[in-house]
C-alpha cells in the first residue's frame, strides 16, 4: 500500500491535496476466527497510524465483506467531485501520467466514459465484436478501446453509479460482468451485449506499462481515489 500510495505522484497535474478513500473490506464468513479478526484489526491499526499525518487519507472500515464492487459503494457515498481514480492496493504506477490532458480528453469526448492504465503494452488490443471507434486521439493522448478491467482506472462517479445497478448488490468483481456485457467471454450472447457502456480505453497502450503489479500477504484493501477539479 505505501508504494501504491506513493506513485500517486505519478499523476502529473492532480492536486496534492487531492482526498483519498482507502476502503478496507471486511473478511468472508468462512474465514472468520480470532486470527483472521485480529490480523485484520492489526492491519487497520497500522493503515490508521500511517496515514494518521496526511489530512487528505480517509480509511473506510467495512465489517462486511463486500469485495470489489460494494468496497467502490462505500467510497462513493464519500466522493463529493465528479471524476475519480479507482485504483487497487496492489498496483502502483510506474510512469507519469498526464492527468490535466487525460481529464481535458474526457470533457471533450464524451464516449471516453473510463479510462484504464495498462500493466503491459501488447500492442492494440481492440473491442473486436463493437463496431464503435478503436482509437481516439486527443491532446496528445491515444486511447486504445478494449476489454474492461478492474486493474486501475479513471472515470466519473456517474459512470461507477450506472455500473452498480447493472451489477447488482452481490459482492463481486464488476470485471466479470462488464467482460460478457463487452462480448469479452465467449460464453455471451449478442442479445446480452452493451457496446454502448461495456468498454474501457486503455491510456497509451503502447507506451506501457504505467501499472505494476505487487504481491502481498495480504489483501482486503480497494483504493478508491476521489479527485478533486476544483484545485486544478
Amino acid at each position: 500500500i505505501n508504494d501504491t500510495f506513493n506513485s500517486f505522484s505519478m499523476l502529473n497535474g492532480l492536486a496534492p491535496s487531492t482526498p483519498v478513500y482507502i476502503s478496507v473490506d471486511g473478511l468472508p464468513m468462512t474465514k472468520i476466527n480470532d486470527d483472521s479478526i485480529h490480523r485484520l484489526n492489526e492491519y487497520v491499526k497500522s493503515l490508521r497510524k500511517r496515514f494518521q499525518n496526511e489530512p487528505r487519507v480517509t480509511i473506510l472500515n467495512n465489517y462486511e465483506m463486500g469485495h470489489i464492487s460494494n468496497s467502490i459503494r462505500v467510497s462513493l457515498e464519500m466522493v463529493k467531485t465528479k471524476y475519480i481514480y479507482v485504483v487497487q492496493h496492489d498496483f502502483k504506477f510506474l510512469k507519469l501520467v498526464n492527468h490535466t490532458a487525460l481529464t481535458k480528453s474526457m470533457r471533450e469526448n464524451p464516449e471516453i466514459l473510463i479510462v484504464r492504465f495498462g500493466k503491459r503494452n501488447t500492442g492494440d488490443s481492440v473491442n473486436s465484436v463493437c463496431n464503435e471507434s478503436n482509437y481516439i486521439e486527443a491532446n496528445g493522448l491515444k486511447f486504445t478501446r478494449g476489454a474492461w478491467s478492474d486493474n486501475n482506472h479513471f472515470t466519473t462517479k456517474a459512470y461507477y453509479y450506472q455500473l452498480l445497478a447493472q451489477i447488482g448488490p452481490s459482492s463481486r468483481p464488476p470485471e466479470a460482468p462488464m467482460m460478457y456485457q463487452g462480448g469479452h467471454i465467449h460464453e455471451s450472447k449478442p442479445s446480452d451485449r452493451n457496446c454502448s457502456f461495456a468498454y474501457q480505453y486503455v491510456y497509451n497502450l503502447k507506451d506501457g506499462p504505467y501499472i505494476e503489479h505487487q504481491m502481498a500477504d495480504i489483501q482486503p484493501l480497494m483504493v478508491d481515489y476521489g479527485t478533486d477539479f476544483d484545485q486544478l
